[in-house]
């Protein structure tokens, strides 16, 4: 059987939706909740935590926040340090986003892709926020054949084992599948370590343009 089926994977936040305030409110969000992504720990615990590594007080991103989760966990070995605790509070809390309306993918095309090939996104997000900014976007969730959230697994925080499970899924081979994604090292470097087509995203009216030049029918 040919593996010659083509299979697009998008990232979600800052691909499906671009600009330069989109995670202006993130800041004051983390910082107000972020006692809650160690919910195990004692207040002492936190405290001590917050004086030995300042660093934790000034990470925003998820997924850096997961590398210093990791990196406390060697540090405290016995404190119960989980990613599983931050990764449930994020699937509770959708993050607070700021659309620029004239950066959102447009549905119409999204659906379009979606009739014709296989369409995928893999996010760092959670589904909950996935699916909760997916309204505003006016995107319909069963349009795509899966949203996987990456869950941060220790043995591969990266997103290269779930293209590797979608390029299984889909009996395909690298060179046909296709990633659109803002972070050189969260989207594009797992996949091009496999030999999938990457797209760097700035700008979301990008990913049409693209689509266009790659000739692909639809």
């Amino acid at each position: 059987m040919p593996k010659n089926k083509t299979v697009l994977i998008f990232d979600f936040d800052g691909t499906f939706y671009t600009g330069k305030d989109i995670f202006s409110l993130l800041p004051e969000f983390v910082e107000k909740n972020r006692r809650q992504f160690l919910p195990q720990l004692t207040d002492r615990q936190y405290e001590k935590i917050c004086k030995e590594c300042p660093e934790w007080l000034n990470t925003i991103n998820g997924s850096e926040t997961v590398k210093l989760l990791i990196s406390l966990k060697e540090k405290y070995p016995r404190y119960k340090i989980s990613i599983e605790d931050f990764w449930n509070w994020q699937n509770e809390n959708p993050y607070p986003l700021k659309f620029d309306k004239k950066q959102l993918i447009k549905p119409k095309f999204i659906k379009k892709l979606c009739e014709k090939f296989p369409v995928y996104i893999v996010s760092n997000s959670a589904p909950t926020h996935i699916k909760h900014h997916m309204k505003t976007l006016k995107l319909n969730p069963d349009w795509f054949d899966e949203i996987i959230s990456n869950h941060f697994e220790e043995k591969d925080r990266t997103k290269q084992h779930y293209y590797e499970d979608i390029l299984r899924a889909e009996n395909t081979l690298p060179q046909n599948a296709y990633v659109f994604g803002d972070s050189v090292e969260n989207d594009l470097i797992p996949a091009e370590k496999i030999g999938i087509n990457t797209y760097f995203i700035e700008d979301v009216r990008e990913i049409k343009k693209i689509i266009k030049k790659l000739k692909l029918k639809f």
